[in-house]
């Protein structure tokens, strides 16, 4: 399919649970932890909620991987059950024989004893219940109940309820008061918004190794809009639309190719016919035509409304020109200033400077707009219309090289680089490194500069950054044999005096065979790394650079 035209290594919308390809947002990332601190002891009932496909299913397996070993968890996932069967599918996923014929009562101390026993040993029961929306008045009520059983420690028992967006509601009637006041956590799985879409799709395209974002922004508008912000069909969405795109021959999704994904995913009819015989229905109908007439009356009254306006400014207000317009940079960065203040009201320079540092990390998450600025940084200007990739930067005579590494080697590297970063609530986002010592480093992200503590960064760069450097081709003999060789030329000489080279034998050897020997295992890391980058290539153009 459109795997391999796109170059990924695997599928990145696929509808099967992955926790590889699970997006950690900051709702995520609070309901996780949020939920973790509480089932982590006993006596506790947990809710997570949220909308049919917003991954509540795959958070609560990161949850399940992430609670103590010693804890035995049971799964509930059908709600069509009774009090007795609930009791009864709790004993008997604990290794208690029982059967929901028996008695509430018998249930009741089997559980009890099962639980002291489970307590004993150290050992957490957690009772997880999917689609807890439809659970029934009676099992709820005996949920609180079992809740309350305790022993020496206290309460033995967790519960936690995960459903749809009513489950809230539903827990709130009056008669599970008691059951709503017990409830330690509500975690809540919201949609995403446009800026959390644009993030998702980029981290799974990431994951299926494709670093440059292929989806338009007004495609990730109409992604928004129409999936609503869920991921389940946002993948679907996505995946159609890279068939779509596949089936085209394009490697750019348009928000026309997610328009007609949508049509395919939710089977409506597209096309010229369909739509010209659904508007001719429409034109035919009253109320198209009460709304018709209400919108001409609209434009009539926006029309006489601007005629009058501009009658009266061009007539009433005296005119001023453009030139004396324009305000002094000066006035103008005063201006802003005032404003910034305006909008964070009540806080200091440094927590502006903070809120525009956040501000700047969400719009960064795209690496292709990251490179654009490395570029322009190198003093290069990319061609309109390209994506500034390592394809685009071929053509300005340049490579691009992708490296692993601490920043001990951006130290040594020293050259400016595209840093791959991840915030707070380990989102990832790009930055342009433009300066680094031994207290700071200065960042260009979003296009501002901001310097932070050398700490900070060093706990939030995830150890791979991008360089540019000369296009190996493009290199002349001349500066090969000359300016190069004449940089080494100290190193060499001495290299060659512990080997007994004679001078009248290093002058017979070709540049080749020089830097051949010159990049002897023992004294090659001497050289730099930018420098190690030239000669690797040179000796990789063997032919290219011989006398």
């Amino acid at each position: 399919m459109y795997q391999s035209f796109f170059a990924l290594s695997e599928l990145p919308f696929e509808s099967s649970i992955d926790s590889r390809f699970y997006y950690v947002g900051s709702a995520q990332h609070e309901a996780l932890e949020l939920l973790l601190e509480c089932m982590s002891t006993n006596g506790s009932i947990c809710v997570l909620s949220g909308s049919s496909g917003s991954g509540k299913t795959t958070l609560i397996r990161m949850l399940m991987c992430s609670l103590p070993e010693s804890m035995r968890i049971i799964a509930i996932d059908d709600p069509r059950l009774d009090a007795q069967m609930l009791l009864a599918t709790i004993l008997r996923a604990s290794g208690v024989s029982a059967a929901s014929f028996e008695s509430i009562a018998e249930l009741t101390l089997k559980l009890r004893q099962m639980l002291e026993r489970a307590s004993a040993q150290g050992r957490i029961t957690t009772v997880i219940c999917d689609e807890a929306q439809g659970l029934s008045d009676e099992v709820l009520e005996q949920i609180r109940l079992i809740s309350n059983i305790e022993g020496k420690a206290g309460k033995m028992i967790n519960f936690l309820l995960t459903g749809q967006e009513d489950l809230v509601e539903h827990l709130n009637k009056s008669e599970h008061k008691m059951l709503y006041n017990r409830i330690k956590a509500f975690a809540i799985l919201p949609h995403f918004t446009k800026e959390e879409v644009q993030a998702y799709v980029a981290y799974r395209l990431s994951k299926a190794n494709c670093h440059e974002m292929i989806f338009s922004n007004k495609a990730i508008a109409l992604l928004t809009k129409n999936s609503n912000g869920i991921p389940r069909v946002i993948n679907s969405i996505c995946d159609k639309a890279m068939f779509l795109a596949f089936k085209h021959n394009k490697k750019r999704i348009s928000a026309a190719l997610v328009k007609k994904a949508t049509a395919l995913v939710f089977h409506k009819k597209v096309g010229f016919y369909n739509i010209a015989k659904q508007n001719i229905k429409n034109f035919f109908s009253a109320i198209f035509i009460k709304k018709l007439t209400l919108v001409v009356l609209a434009l009539g009254l926006s029309a006489s409304s601007f005629a009058a306006a501009f009658f009266y400014l061009n007539n009433f207000i005296p005119h001023q020109s453009l030139k004396d317009s324009i305000l002094s940079a000066d006035e103008v960065k005063k201006t802003y200033s005032a404003l910034l203040n305006e909008i964070y009201k009540g806080t200091n320079k440094k927590n502006i400077e903070e809120a525009l540092f956040y501000q700047s990390i969400s719009n960064s998450v795209f690496e292709n707009q990251s490179i654009d600025t490395l570029v322009k940084l190198y003093g290069y200007k990319r061609a309109d219309g390209e994506l500034s990739d390592c394809r685009s930067i071929k053509a300005l005579d340049m490579q691009c090289t992708i490296l692993q590494g601490d920043i001990n080697s951006l130290k040594e590297l020293n050259r400016i680089a595209l840093v791959s970063m991840s915030d707070e609530n380990m989102t990832p986002y790009y930055a342009i490194l433009f300066k680094l010592d031994d207290k700071k480093a200065s960042l260009i992200i979003d296009e501002r500069l901001f310097e932070i503590k050398k700490e900070y960064f060093e706990h939030f760069f995830l150890n791979e950054y991008m360089i540019i450097h000369e296009d190996l081709p493009t290199i002349n003999k001349r500066y090969v044999s000359q300016e190069l060789l004449n940089y080494l030329k100290p190193r060499l000489n001495a290299y060659l005096e512990r080997k007994n080279y004679s001078k009248e034998k290093l002058n017979n050897l070709s540049t080749l065979a020089k830097l051949d020997l010159y990049l002897d295992d023992k004294h090659k890391d001497k050289l730099e790394q930018r420098d190690l980058l030239i000669l690797d290539g040179l000796i990789q153009q063997r032919q290219l650079y011989e006398r």
